[in-house]
């Protein structure tokens, strides 16, 4: 049973705590990590939008370019070319109405040195779009660019800024949601250890209640029985003898009852090693123990292939003496008691069937005799607990357990373990 200090507790800051002593999880490195993520994500698609409207912008500027350079080749090409009539016609000044900043220059004929022939300002283009035109003896070249640049430093700003809130805000939703994850999975895990306490208690207490009544219900049986053999020859009371003789009934079945609820209790847990066990040499010590009930009921046991079990002895006893015993206090029918059992293995699990060819289990009523104290008729040997402890182990070793209609009409009890080591061919 875990101690109290492995309870979650809090470190000096206040984060809920594991077991171990380890934060949950710091709502501050949360916040952290989903901050940079959120700013990575912002910082790209800003850029992304950035590159677009740029993108955007250059190709505008590249149509503007070329229009005015179309005008400038219609006029070139009729002659001679007039500076101011090229100019005119090319409307240069109207682009910096439009905010854009140009230069129109030309490759000297003979120097091949640039000359600017007009220009919106004196300073350099920045990456400006470029035309050139062939006209009669010079090559020119119309140079267009934003006067204020490309990038627009104002309306990065305010993006930027809107995507630090965002971020900020986002990062501090993620540190809230992180305490209130934390805080809740620090409570759920002082609940589960407060309610596997309780059920340790709970079990301990009945593991331990059961065991002392046993020694009661032994005495009860024990003087009951001696009280019958004092008195043999010296009551003549009909009464009195069959008082005595439902006491000792009523002690023995006390007995057994105690036993079984042990048994119930314990059967989740195992018991010895759990490897490959031989279920035939299993059976056969079963059958051996049994033997006086199997006489005394006039059955006959058949006994197949049985492919080895992955559980422990005494468990693997335990559900055999349950089925043997399940199969001749409930299959006896008008006819002589014939108990089959054979198993099978299928991949990683092995099926065992123990069949009877007694009056069978309506299909209405094959999951309720697998309740505890759940019987069939009030009248019935047994305490009412033999399957569910044979269920019980089966579901704690990896199985499964059910009751199925027998081809002759009787009842198959079914039960599924896993598979164990198969011994080679030809061997013991």
């Amino acid at each position: 049973m875990p101690p109290r200090t492995n309870l979650p507790t809090r470190d000096r800051l206040g984060w809920p705590m594991t077991a171990g002593g380890r934060p949950i999880w710091r709502p501050a490195y949360l916040a952290v990590v989903v901050f940079v993520l959120a700013a990575a994500l912002a910082a790209g698609l800003i850029w992304r939008q950035e590159q677009y409207r740029v993108h955007e912008a250059r190709s505008l500027a590249a149509m503007v370019a070329a229009e005015r350079a179309y005008a400038i080749h219609l006029r070139a090409d009729r002659g001679l070319v007039a500076f101011p009539d090229v100019l005119a016609s090319a409307r240069l000044a109207e682009l910096e109405e439009h905010g854009y900043a140009y230069e129109l220059a030309r490759l000297h004929p003979d120097s091949r040195e640039k000359e600017v022939i007009s220009a919106s300002s004196a300073a350099a283009l920045v990456d400006p779009v470029e035309e050139v035109l062939a006209v009669p003896d010079a090559t020119w070249t119309l140079r267009v660019a934003p006067a204020e640049g490309w990038s627009d430093a104002s309306g990065l700003l305010w993006k930027s800024a809107l995507g630090l809130f965002f971020c900020l805000l986002l990062a501090w939703q993620a540190a809230w949601q992180a305490k209130l994850v934390a805080t809740a999975k620090a409570h759920e895990r002082t609940l589960e250890l407060r309610v596997a306490q309780r059920t340790a208690d709970l079990q301990r207490f009945a593991e331990v209640t059961a065991h002392h009544l046993q020694e009661p219900a032994r005495r009860v049986a024990s003087y009951a029985g001696r009280l019958r053999s004092q008195l043999a020859g010296r009551i003549d009371d009909a009464e009195v003898q069959v008082s005595l003789d439902f006491l000792s009934q009523q002690a023995g079945r006390l007995q057994e009852l105690l036993r079984d609820v042990e048994l119930y209790l314990a059967a989740d847990q195992p018991r010895g090693k759990v490897e490959s066990c031989s279920v035939e040499r299993t059976l056969a010590d079963v059958l051996a123990q049994l033997a006086e009930p199997i006489a005394r009921a006039g059955a006959r046991v058949n006994v197949g292939p049985l492919p080895a079990a992955l559980i422990d002895a005494p468990r693997l006893t335990d559900i055999l003496r349950v089925a043997i015993d399940n199969a001749l206090r409930h299959g006896r029918g008008d006819q002589a008691l014939r108990i089959d059992i054979g198993g099978e293995q299928s991949g990683a699990s092995v099926r065992y069937q123990i069949s009877d060819n007694g009056p069978g289990v309506e299909e209405v009523y094959r999951g309720r005799v697998f309740r505890v104290f759940e019987r069939l008729s009030s009248g019935g040997e047994g305490t009412g607990i033999g399957l569910a402890i044979l269920r019980r182990i089966a579901e704690s070793a990896g199985g499964h357990a059910w009751l199925e209609e027998s081809s002759g009409g009787g009842c198959r009890l079914v039960l599924e373990l896993p598979a164990g080591a198969q011994p080679p061919e030809g061997g013991s």
